[in-house]
């Protein structure tokens, strides 16, 4: 459910940034709701770029790194979700029967064991992630406006001339 509220929120905040931006606003909000581990990255690789804006390191590098920030923001959500949740859980068996030391000591034991787990995949998974961008990334550097912004700048302004 939580999850589900963060997609509404990136699709929400991706429709108004692309909407300023002239991209296509309702494929990126749709996309970024369904699909928000990919979309999103990908989103923030292709937009077009206001004026001053730069991007450097080529689209693959930049959807790499886009990612690898989703997942460690997600892993370390889960990690904390975990420890509140042990945390509720000792607190609610408390109000029911008296919770033991052993009780309340396995609770930890096992989340901690959870969280290394977790911690663990999150290495492996950012490494590749990484890696991945790494082997991809360029000397491409764009500076803004790009796209339809780019477009909309250079057309003529009208001039005040007599003749």
């Amino acid at each position: 459910m939580k999850y589900f509220l963060l997609n509404i929120l990136l699709a929400g905040w991706v429709f108004f940034d692309a909407k300023k931006r002239l991209n296509s606003k309702f494929g990126w909000s749709a996309g970024t709701f369904f699909i928000g581990f990919l979309f999103l990255p990908i989103y923030l690789a292709r937009r077009n770029l206001k004026q001053g804006e730069v991007r450097e390191g080529g689209t693959a590098w930049i959807v790499a790194k886009n990612m690898a920030l989703w997942w460690t923001v997600t892993m370390l959500g889960l990690i904390v979700v975990g420890w509140f949740s042990a945390i509720i859980g000792i607190s609610n068996r408390q109000n029911n029967y008296l919770v033991t030391s052993e009780d309340a000591g396995a609770e930890a034991l096992g989340t901690s064991i959870g969280s290394a787990i977790l911690v663990g995949i999150w290495f492996v998974v950012t490494i590749v992630i990484v890696a991945f961008g790494f082997m991809f990334k360029n000397r491409t550097v764009e500076n803004g406006p790009t796209g339809a912004l780019a477009q909309a700048g250079t057309e003529p302004k009208p001039t005040n001339v007599t003749a």
